[in-house]
């Protein structure tokens, strides 16, 4: 079976509204490279057909990020309030409503967080598949590393009745947004100023704590890669030499989401 190439862009620890914005530049120009795509079916024998993609571009793309404190909410929580956002704020952390699926969370240092933008129609699958191969990717990232986890008939992973990855994903003309947090290392308090995804009483663990030992976002994410190319059938690459011009143009993109 023919595998997909994804490029990786690894970015370090970055804030939500850069990354975010980065996001949305890809994912345009993934939906721009598909639309040319497929005016290059119907039309084969011509080299008339215009457009503004990027010629040579992969159809997706895969961003690894540790992001500085931030809680964001989703589509679903209407129940989130200024006044809640500006007690969240006062504990040093920024906060944004977004336009993912899912209830709030929140990403800090000592997370992993995955943000796949992929083109699902191309890779042949839909939504609801696309959320249970992550959820199986965090399964097999948390194996990796001694830790049993599972998944449930709530969205995410879990060990026993402890949450340790978040999923909230969004798709426009079948490429994605958003994606996945896997905790690694992260201050769990964090956790305890908010309801996590919606579920009163719900206890947060990570690697660090399920197995006693320092488990760091640079060692899971090499974990991470393995069993996303396993569970998505991708070819993963480097970007090194692309980075940069995602970033500047995301400098002058929109962000989907509005800052408390």
């Amino acid at each position: 079976m023919s595998k997909h190439l994804i490029r990786v862009l690894n970015l370090g620890k970055r804030s939500f509204d850069d990354v975010l914005r980065t996001q949305e530049v890809l994912r345009q120009r993934v939906i721009a490279q598909n639309s040319i795509s497929h005016q290059r079916s119907l039309f084969p024998f011509t080299n008339d057909v215009r457009g503004d993609g990027y010629p040579g571009e992969p159809e997706n793309f895969l961003i690894l990020v540790e992001h500085w404190p931030v809680y964001t909410a989703g589509l679903r929580d209407k129940a989130f309030s200024q006044e809640d956002a500006n007690k969240l704020k006062a504990l040093g952390a920024e906060v944004y409503r977004t336009n993912r699926g899912g209830l709030a969370t929140f990403h800090g240092p000592g997370q992993l967080v995955a943000y796949p933008i992929l083109n699902l129609k191309a890779m042949g699958f839909g939504l609801k598949e696309y959320v249970a191969r992550l959820e199986h990717t965090l399964v097999q990232t948390c194996a990796a590393v001694g830790v049993s986890a599972k998944t449930t008939d709530e969205t995410g992973v879990w060990v026993d009745d402890r949450k340790i990855g978040s999923i909230g994903v969004n798709a426009k003309r079948y490429v994605t947004l958003h994606g996945v947090a896997l905790n690694c290392s992260v201050d769990l308090s964090w956790f305890d100023h908010i309801t996590p995804c919606g579920l009163e009483g719900v206890e947060m663990t990570s690697l660090s704590k399920e197995t006693g030992e320092e488990i760091n976002v640079s060692e899971t994410e090499r974990h991470f890669l393995s069993s996303f190319s396993k569970v998505f059938e991708t070819s993963p690459s480097s970007v090194s030499d692309y980075v940069p011009a995602a970033i500047a143009d995301a400098k002058n993109t929109p962000m989907n989401a509005r800052v408390f």
